[in-house]
């Protein structure tokens, strides 16, 4: 990045960048196209989050430091970017919609329409969110969320820490620590983390570089473990366990953390 005061500063290429939105395209358009080839293709979402972040602040970071920025200027350098696209994909999604839909889901996707144009995607399709809304591959223009996100920026940055890492299946450990005792008996509910020194350690690393930079810190430790161990199940069902993998949070375990995560937050803002 380079500038100088009345120049207007701008990013050098990165190739390397474009190789990881290469990756990142090629993740994405193969998860919808063959979804039991790359189950985790969605990720792919994720880097796109990282590099617009990174691209957007050093842009931002470089003009404010030139004294330069100017939030006018940067909506109008944005939609030059994002609305020749954004237009043919709308108008292509409508010009079909006419042909296949019925009218009243026709009507629906003339608000996604709007809410997409109107980069406000993300706010439709939360108040639309429940037991008895439609699947998510009915909804062509669900990936506009992210664009509705990115446009209203991040009051606040939370730093999520790492996760209890049993290094296999949950499911596994759970059943070899009940084979442990009289097989009557329940299964544990807590179970001791392997590695918790190198965690603990990633933690306090964690929580340095947050503090650094004035973002915040929740740890998924404090709410999941405790001296006992860390649960490994919210209750008797297989969906009820913490992990599947030994790593990634599963949907029940994910609830838990969010509402723990809300309420802290919440008690958080409220004694400043």
């Amino acid at each position: 990045m380079h500038g100088s005061a009345g120049r207007t500063t701008t990013l050098l290429y990165r190739a390397d960048i474009d190789g990881l939105r290469a990756l990142a395209v090629g993740l994405i358009v193969t998860f919808h196209a063959f979804p039991h080839t790359m189950p985790g293709g969605f990720i792919g979402v994720d880097v796109f989050f990282v590099i617009s972040g990174f691209l957007i602040s050093g842009l931002i970071c470089g003009e404010m430091r030139n004294g330069q920025f100017s939030v006018t200027r940067f909506y109008a350098r944005r939609a030059r970017r994002i609305f020749p696209a954004l237009i043919v994909t709308l108008l292509a999604v409508l010009a079909i919609g006419w042909l296949v839909l019925l009218a009243a889901e026709y009507k629906t996707l003339g608000l996604h329409v709007t809410a997409g144009a109107g980069f406000a995607s993300n706010l439709i399709l939360w108040s639309e969110s429940g037991y008895f809304d439609v699947e998510a591959v009915r909804k062509p223009l669900l990936h506009l969320w992210s664009l509705g996100l990115a446009a209203k920026g991040f009051p606040r940055l939370i730093v999520v820490g790492p996760s209890p890492h049993w290094y296999e299946p949950v499911a596994n450990v759970i059943y070899r620590e009940w084979s442990k005792g009289p097989r009557s008996g329940t299964p544990p509910l807590r179970i001791p983390m392997r590695d918790s020194e190198k965690t603990a350690r990633i933690e306090a690393q964690l929580r340095d570089i947050s503090g650094k930079h004035n973002a915040g810190y929740f740890s998924l430790i404090d709410t999941l473990c405790n001296s006992q161990g860390c649960l490994s199940r919210f209750g008797d069902r297989a969906s009820d366990i913490t992990s599947y993998d030994g790593t990634h949070l599963t949907p029940a375990a994910a609830t838990y953390v969010i509402a723990d995560m809300l309420s802290v937050l919440t008690k958080a803002d409220n004694q400043r």
